[in-house]
C-alpha cells in the first residue's frame, strides 16, 4: 500500500512538474480585445546607449485617444474632438500578435512594437527611435540625444 501511495505521489509530482508557466502573451488575442485608453507616456533619452534623461507624461483621465481592438484582428484609433466633446474614429488598422510583438498595419505601412500586459487591465507598447532629437529637461535646459524610447501605457475601459 505504501509503495502504491508513493507511486501515485510521484506520478502527481511529475505531472505538475511538467506544467509550463505560460507568459501573459499566450492569451494575448483574447486579452487585448476591448477599448484601451492612453494613461501615461514614459520617454527615455539616450546618448551612446547610456540613459541621459527620462520624462513621464500623464495623460488626462479622459484620455486624448484610445484604441479599440476587435477579435477579428481589426483595430481602430479614436481621438477626442474638443469641439464636439466626443471621440471620433480617425484611423483603422489590422493587427497581429507574435509573442511579445504587436504589429499593426494601415495600408502598406506597418509598425511593430513590443507590448506587455501589466495585469488584466493595463498594457504598454514600447517604441524605439534613433536619430538626433532635441529635448528639454525639468530645469528647462535643452539637450540632444541620439536615440530614445517611448513606453505608452494603456488602461482597459
Amino acid at each position: 500500500m505504501k509503495k502504491m501511495l508513493l507511486v501515485l505521489v510521484m506520478a502527481a509530482l511529475s505531472i505538475t512538474a511538467c506544467k509550463k508557466d505560460y507568459p501573459d502573451h499566450v492569451n494575448a488575442i483574447t486579452s487585448i480585445v476591448g477599448n484601451w485608453r492612453a494613461s501615461e507616456d514614459l520617454t527615455i533619452y539616450y546618448n551612446n546607449g547610456t540613459e541621459a534623461y527620462r520624462k513621464t507624461n500623464a495623460v488626462a483621465p479622459s484620455g486624448s485617444y484610445y484604441y479599440a481592438f476587435q477579435d477579428n484582428s481589426a483595430m481602430s484609433l479614436y481621438t477626442y474632438n474638443t469641439t464636439t466633446a466626443n471621440y471620433t474614429q480617425t484611423a483603422n488598422y489590422t493587427y497581429s500578435i507574435d509573442g511579445v510583438n504587436l504589429t499593426y498595419k494601415a495600408g502598406s505601412t506597418s509598425t511593430t512594437n513590443r507590448f506587455d500586459f501589466k495585469g488584466e487591465n493595463n498594457m504598454s507598447f514600447t517604441q524605439n527611435y534613433s536619430g538626433n532629437i532635441t529635448y528639454t529637461d525639468a530645469a528647462n535646459t535643452t539637450h540632444t540625444a541620439d536615440s530614445y524610447t517611448v513606453i505608452h501605457t494603456y488602461t482597459k475601459f
